[in-house]
């Protein structure tokens, strides 16, 4: 659903899989992908530090939250998120 572009849809089916199998750090990365394309940020920040938290290895989610904080300008946590990008 993502991929075609219906992100709400998208969003229910995500929360679905993690409902059943809360174990993979991608299916709260791309739900937080979704909420990030219909402006739910408080959403897609906490999604994404959710894959963190299951995986501290994603690196996809951490550079999500950093371009996340330079698209909403939230420059004290874009820096942060810049210094934990360097550390992986």
């Amino acid at each position: 659903y993502a991929e075609s572009g219906d992100f709400i849809r998208a969003i229910v089916e995500y929360k679905k899989i993690i409902e059943e199998a809360d174990v993979y750090p991608n299916t709260h990365h791309n739900l937080a992908n979704a909420y990030r394309e219909i402006g739910k940020y408080q959403d897609a920040e906490e999604e994404y530090k959710k894959a963190i938290t299951l995986d501290p290895n994603f690196h996809f989610s951490y550079y999500a939250l950093y371009d996340l904080y330079k698209k909403t300008g939230e420059k004290e946590k874009e820096e942060k998120m810049l210094q934990e990008i360097k550390q992986l």
